[in-house]
């Protein structure tokens, strides 16, 4: 049982914080290799990718966003999508869809639209006093 005489140095640690850093829109090509580098690494074919910087306003957060169509096994499509969101924290997933020409086919293909959201202009100038119109 520990003592009601405890010091500062005995205080447990304070938890981390629970908010992940953003990444900038110069780490742009780096989180799209890391993308491409799980679907690789899955055994995934890597047909088509774009992506574009939608950048910040009143509305929603500087965003990476990347379409990509991958094609491959189904469980290897799950385990390089769960692989990417445990990498990049600030990584959302907006649209995922499963195609198969039948149900016999071993081969899926799927359209996956993420955003990625960024530090860049965060906050917004015009938000820094939420108050200042009223008296």
């Amino acid at each position: 049982m520990p003592s009601k005489n405890m010091t500062l140095t005995d205080q447990p640690a304070a938890p981390a914080p629970l908010t992940p850093v953003l990444p900038r829109s110069e780490d742009a090509v780096q989180i799209l290799r890391m993308v491409e580098g799980q679907a690789k690494a899955n055994g995934l074919a890597w047909p088509q990718a774009d992506y574009r910087i939608t950048p910040l306003s009143d509305e929603a957060l500087a965003a990476l966003e990347i379409r990509t169509t991958l094609k491959g096994p189904y469980p290897k499509l799950r385990q390089m999508i769960a692989s990417v969101l445990d990498n990049q924290p600030a990584l959302a997933l907006r649209e995922l869809t499963f195609t198969r020409p039948n149900g016999d086919a071993m081969e899926v293909e799927a359209k996956i639209r993420w955003a990625v959201f960024l530090a860049d202009g965060w906050p917004p100038a015009n938000h820094g006093d939420l108050n200042r119109d009223q008296p």
